[in-house]
């Protein structure tokens, strides 16, 4: 069961909330709205140009806060859903950045992966994923003993994460650290041959 908290509750949070409400497999667990009538189960103020409008609710069952924060640091919530505002969205906008700058550099860490595996080069790669999924580890851990329910924090050790990740992968290709594939000659026909799925191997080298 994917557990769903909803911040806001305006009428896209709400028509999100009656959505999940007839999923299989997911359930509104929490909710998060500054309006403390809202917050209370009165949506009867909640109106827009299409769908149902507002009535009450009973949200008794469900984790209720008017914080950001401790809606981000409850254990029991898988997955956020941000139905707020135009004008909430400021809030938001430095991990949005830092995510939208960081992709780019996932990206490249998809194509040294995909280098690895074509080698062969399975225990650097294992290896490289365990430092980097170490690392981030700590940094939530750390995040979590220090009291910090921030977005922002979160996306920074993430960020932390893919970067170690790219550094490793692109080391490996270039300059080429260790026992790089790439850089040993006598594996590159074998490496030819298996891509062109026939026994005889093809020279790239002259």
């Amino acid at each position: 069961m994917l557990n769903i908290g909803i911040a806001g509750l305006g009428f896209m949070g709400m028509i999100h909330y009656l959505a999940y409400e007839k999923l299989k497999g997911v359930k509104v667990a929490a909710v998060c709205e500054t309006d403390a009538k809202k917050l209370a189960g009165d949506w009867r103020s909640i109106k827009g140009n299409f769908g149902p409008a507002g009535t009450m609710m009973d949200l008794s069952k469900l984790g209720r806060y008017s914080e950001l924060e401790k809606l981000l640091a409850d254990p029991k919530i898988d997955c956020v859903d941000i139905c707020l505002p135009p004008a909430a969205h400021a809030l938001f906008f430095p991990a949005w950045l830092l995510a939208a700058v960081v992709q780019p550099i996932n990206a490249l860490s998809f194509v040294t992966d995909g280098i690895h595996w074509g080698t062969g080069d399975f225990r650097y790669l294992r290896n490289a994923m365990f430092v980097a999924t170490g690392a981030g580890a700590l940094g939530l851990w750390g995040i979590e003993a220090a009291g910090i329910a921030s977005l922002l924090w979160v996306w920074i050790v993430t960020d932390g994460w893919i970067v170690i990740r790219s550094a490793a992968g692109v080391l490996r290709v270039w300059p080429g650290i260790g026992a790089a594939p790439l850089a040993q000659p006598d594996r590159t026909p074998g490496l030819a041959a298996s891509a062109t799925g026939r026994g005889d191997a093809v020279p790239v080298h002259e």
